[in-house]
């Protein structure tokens, strides 16, 4: 019985899935801890922020991520900041709508760049894959 219970206590743990870090609110609520590191986010859907304009170089996109864990659905989001001549590639390849099926399945893809501090806020710097 002793055996059993020890077994129970090491696999309990491997068993029960942890906090998903690849969401945005993973990130942002820990911030400091990951200021200028590459992260990699799990993208549902972006949207082209109209709003924020930092020039002619780079366009600002919401990146939506979200995880289902223990049948709680969880959606977060972040800006990410995308160099203007990969910018229709990005928003093709992420979809600019939430995909899901009928079980509420949804589609995610990798999404791969730079966290990094801009004044109070923090942002994604969106590394293309070549």
């Amino acid at each position: 019985m002793k055996k059993l219970l020890a077994l129970v206590f090491v696999l309990f743990p491997l068993l029960v899935k942890a906090e998903d870090t690849r969401v945005a609110s993973y990130y942002l609520n820990n911030p400091e801890k990951y200021d200028g590191q590459k992260i990699t986010l799990n993208c549902s859907y972006v949207k082209r922020d109209t709003e924020t304009s930092l020039g002619g170089a780079v366009a600002v996109f919401r990146a939506y991520t979200a995880s289902k864990n223990n049948n709680t659905f969880q959606t977060s989001e972040i800006n990410v900041r995308v160099p203007i001549d990969v910018a229709e590639k990005f928003v093709h390849k992420y979809g600019s709508d939430m995909k899901y099926d009928y079980n509420y399945n949804y589609s995610t893809r990798p999404m791969t760049g730079i966290f990094k501090k801009d004044g109070s806020s923090y942002y994604l710097e969106y590394t293309p894959s070549t």
